[in-house]
């Protein structure tokens, strides 16, 4: 099992969806190898969805949720963590695989950027 301390890599304030990408990167190294990655949050202060949409989501269009369920563990969550990690994979699952929903979303953003 490879572990990834969360805190180590990024510092305690994991916000920006540039970092998330970065753990997307260390994740996938690890789980095409058919390694389990443990995700350790210990020592995070600050966890938003920003982060977890760059480092997650993009999972769940690569891999199917068994194969993540089975390879993907987490340490070191406090409840709020969960609750966001929870809202963000739920999120992704239903971006991957329900077209009108992503359709939805894209053109949801594509407004909000052009109101920039």
């Amino acid at each position: 099992m490879k572990v990834i301390s969360i805190s180590d890599t990024f510092g305690p304030f994991c916000i920006a969806s540039d970092d998330g990408g970065k753990l997307y990167g260390l994740i996938v190294d690890a789980i095409k190898d058919d390694q389990t990655v443990e995700l350790d949050f210990t020592n995070i202060e600050v966890l938003v969805a920003s982060f977890l949409n760059g480092a997650l989501a993009p999972l769940y269009r690569d891999y199917d949720s068994i194969y993540l369920t089975e390879h993907l563990k987490f340490a070191g969550l406090t409840p709020s963590f969960i609750e966001v990690i929870q809202a963000v994979v739920d999120n992704a699952k239903r971006y991957y695989r329900d077209d009108a929903y992503r359709k939805a979303q894209d053109e949801a953003l594509r407004l909000m950027s052009e109101g920039d």
